[in-house]
């Protein structure tokens, strides 16, 4: 629960436009234009000081920098692929006052439809998204290699891979398709 001076502290802020689109805050002090024109200017990639390449990134505990389960692990940039770098606009599609596709349950929450209007644009419509599956979704974003485990025919180990696979950092998404069938998909970069 938020104090009382924070709340006040708070909607001043918001008096004063801060936290709207016009004067974003800006996480950790960090600008992306200054950033990227600082590494343009020196001819290095982005090294992001403020959640560095370090085993305190990983986390404290099970991921913590004296757990096993972190010995090993190698901070390496993608390289298969080509990255590319898709500008949108933050209109999103609505109908009756709600998001039209992807949305949040929570009603301020808007990266996941952001992401989808980005791929979307990729593909050339949001309709060119349909029939396709979170894991070629997985795929292209990340430029991994994706697992799909259907629930009828899942392996007996199915929790510990969904336990690695969250410990190493992959990403997971499931879905349900017309005939009722739970696919969990698991891309690990």
């Amino acid at each position: 629960m938020t104090s009382t001076a924070d709340r006040l502290a708070h909607q001043q802020k918001r008096k004063e436009g801060i936290g709207t689109n016009q004067k974003a805050v800006k996480f950790c002090d960090q600008d992306y234009e200054t950033l990227r024109e600082q590494c343009l200017s020196r001819g290095r990639l982005f090294e992001d000081d403020s959640f560095g390449a370090e085993s305190k990134s990983l986390g404290y505990n099970e991921l913590g920098p004296y757990s096993s389960n972190t010995r090993g692990i190698v901070w390496k940039r993608p390289t298969y692929g080509e990255w590319v770098d898709v500008v949108i606009d933050d209109r999103l599609p609505t109908k009756d006052g709600k998001l039209l596709f992807v949305h949040s349950a929570e009603g301020s929450e808007f990266w996941s439809a952001l992401l989808e209007k980005a791929y979307a644009k990729v593909n050339g419509c949001y309709e060119a998204l349909s029939g396709g599956n979170t894991i070629e979704g997985f795929e292209d974003f990340t430029g991994g290699i994706a697992e799909i485990y259907t629930l009828s025919k899942a392996p007996p180990k199915l929790f510990q891979i969904i336990q690695k696979a969250l410990g190493l950092g992959s990403l997971l998404g499931c879905s349900i398709d017309a005939s009722l069938i739970f696919i969990f998909n698991c891309t690990s970069i």
